[in-house]
């Protein structure tokens, strides 16, 4: 793309992944994941980390805050310096001064997340990681909400691991649970337990969103411990983009 050169990788990128690292069999981070493209088997690309090694280098040498990166001519310049969203060095439109000038406004079923967010006293600009994406963190459990292109919003907590032993007794207490659950309802995915709540765009309402989210981030802390507590599950790490 451009001038750049990215990694092909084959890892799947989901909405709220892109910034984030990727990295080898050695734990080093090569690369950010950076888009998919649609349809194409988790056809995915990450720019390489040798450009935010550069990135960051210069922008440490420049010393001020507020830069943006000219796409085409490659000079940082600082905001207070940019005349109607133009590069002063090469003219070219600065796409993302006028986008940094805007501001970000959440409109429709993004809004009405971000409302409910806020009525659960949540900060949803450090919550937000994309403009569909969120994460909470509550306790020993982490929250992501997302906002898909078909209208599907899914939140779920992903909590501990499933132990080498009680599995039987533990899989047997998600089932009964599952069963006395509203909103909310037990997966397990690659040998972690999720707690989950998936709606469609146009059934959200606030009232009964806001129920729904509010037990999200209570009961996925309260089911974790008592699946660790209690039955030997595994505690997660967190880790940066899990």
């Amino acid at each position: 793309m451009g001038d750049l050169e990215y990694i092909q990788i084959d890892a799947a990128i989901n909405p709220g992944n892109s910034g984030g690292p990727l990295l080898n069999d050695k734990g080093e981070v090569t690369g950010v994941n950076t888009f998919i493209i649609q349809n194409a088997n988790n056809l995915g690309f990450a720019l390489p980390v040798h450009y935010l090694q550069e990135a960051l280098t210069a922008f440490k040498q420049l010393g001020v805050e507020n830069v943006i990166k000219c796409p085409s001519c490659k000079n940082l310049i600082q905001e207070k310096d940019i005349k109607n969203d133009y590069c002063p060095k090469c003219g070219a439109e600065l796409e993302i001064a006028r986008l940094r000038r805007k501001g970000y406004t959440p409109i429709g079923p993004t809004k009405l997340i971000e409302d409910i967010l806020v009525s659960l006293g949540i900060n949803v600009t450090l919550a937000r990681r994309s403009q569909s994406s969120w994460r909470i963190e509550q306790g020993s459990a982490r929250i992501n909400i997302n906002y898909y292109e078909n209208g599907i919003i899914i939140g779920d907590a992903k909590l501990c691991g499933i132990p080498k032993e009680n599995i039987e007794k533990m899989y047997d207490f998600l089932l009964q649970e599952n069963n006395k659950l509203s909103y909310l309802q037990f997966s397990i995915n690659e040998n972690s337990v999720y707690l989950s709540y998936l709606v469609i765009d146009s059934s959200l309402t606030k009232e009964e969103g806001k129920i729904a989210i509010n037990k999200l981030i209570k009961d996925a802390n309260k089911y974790d411990n008592i699946l660790i507590n209690k039955y030997g599950a595994v505690r997660q790490k967190k880790d940066t983009d899990d």
